[in-house]
């Protein structure tokens, strides 16, 4: 990502907790560095659309949520997204809140490279929803009752299971939901689908790996109280009855921009603490 090609930033800001005086100083730096800020706004969509068409690159400055809701945003326009963590856990964001100022120095020197992270796409009752870098998830209501659900996978009919709900997930969300479900971990350069229930009734029902190009159809059964589809845990829907859901593979990627130092299995020791795993006594 050579610098030249760099020109204009745009900052998506996390919601809360970020003091504005951080946030001028940063554009401050930006614009010392020789580039053209703004700075998203986050309650007008179509004005966020359009400024994030007409930007080189989005700087998500935040936790995994404020990354999450700059990769939706950036993804269907082609652009690039860099994370800097202002949260507790930031498992998406290259760069800490202490680390700016290296970050800055990367950027500038063009040490930064992109790479494709696959994004989902979903339908309900053939009404397009959007896109989701981490997951599509179906779960139950407030009241413990099991959902059932119909998978089929490119047409075919793979099993009928009730459960509390359902994931479908990237790579890159094989770390969130999916895993505290019990899913798999898969390598981000993996392109596949993760299908995993959440706590299904049956026993014999296992996550599923399913090919990048599949189309997922869940079609659901609503026990009598509302059930709920949510893309990437903060864009919702309620799910009426006898409802119809297709995930696939979106059009476009994310492109995510890597650090120079920064590689996918230090960021599972550093988030997940797997560096004691092995040591006498770890857990």
């Amino acid at each position: 990502m050579p610098t030249t090609q760099l020109k204009t930033i745009a900052i998506y800001p996390k919601r809360a907790d970020v003091p504005q005086a951080w946030v001028d100083a940063l554009i401050a730096d930006l614009a010392k560095a020789g580039f053209n800020v703004s700075v998203v706004p986050r309650d007008d969509a179509a004005a966020a659309e359009r400024m994030v068409k007409a930007t080189d690159i989005v700087l998500a400055f935040g936790g995994d949520g404020t990354f999450l809701a700059a990769a939706r945003l950036a993804a269907p326009c082609g652009k690039p997204v860099l994370g800097v963590n202002l949260g507790t856990l930031g498992f998406l964001a290259e760069y800490e809140q202490s680390d700016w100022p290296a970050a800055l120095a990367d950027l500038v020197a063009g040490r930064l490279k992109t790479e494709p992270r696959m994004m989902l796409r979903c339908e309900l009752n053939d009404q397009d929803l959007g896109w989701a870098l981490n997951d599509v998830v179906i779960n139950k209501g407030a009241l413990a009752r099991m959902i059932t659900v119909d998978l089929r996978v490119n047409g075919e009919a793979v099993a009928r299971f009730r459960a509390d709900g359902l994931i479908v997930a990237t790579p890159v969300g094989s770390t969130a939901y999916n895993l505290s479900a019990g899913g798999p971990i898969v390598y981000p350069h993996t392109d596949v689908i993760a299908i995993t229930p959440i706590c299904p009734h049956h026993l014999n029902v296992r996550p599923l790996i399913v090919s990048p190009d599949a189309v997922i159809e869940l079609d659901i059964e609503n026990p009598a109280e509302a059930c709920h589809l949510t893309l990437d845990g903060q864009v919702g829907h309620p799910l009426p009855l006898h409802s119809r859901v297709l995930v696939a593979r979106a059009p476009l990627p994310l492109r995510l921009v890597r650090g120079p130092q920064r590689s996918f299995f230090g960021t599972l020791t550093q988030k997940l603490g797997w560096a004691d795993s092995g040591k006498p006594g770890g857990g």
